[in-house]
């Protein structure tokens, strides 16, 4: 399962305007290979926004229903553990 088409068109967009800024400017950037510049973080606006809305750490987020502003949400275990880990990557770069 790879990202939905927009989301695909506009993170191709994105690969393509840091390619062409590596290319210009390269002093400007610690890395030659614009495959190191963008990391796919999937359902983190599902889990990263209960997570943010509860005022929890991600990795502390449980799976599971929850009230927010009097709205029923659902994080899927699943998913919260990808976003988790795709995080991780994310932080293992910096």
């Amino acid at each position: 399962m790879g990202p939905a088409s927009a989301y695909s068109a506009v993170l191709e967009s994105i690969h393509h305007d840091v390619e062409q800024l590596i290319n210009a400017n390269p002093s400007m950037f610690s890395f030659t290979n614009q495959s190191n510049t963008i990391l796919e973080i999937r359902d983190f606006q599902t889990a990263g926004v209960v997570a943010f809305a509860r005022g929890c750490p991600l990795h502390k987020q449980k799976a599971g229903k929850t009230k927010i502003s009097n709205q029923t949400v659902q994080v899927k275990d699943e998913y919260l553990q990808k976003c988790i880990q795709d995080m991780q990557s994310l932080v293992d770069k910096l």
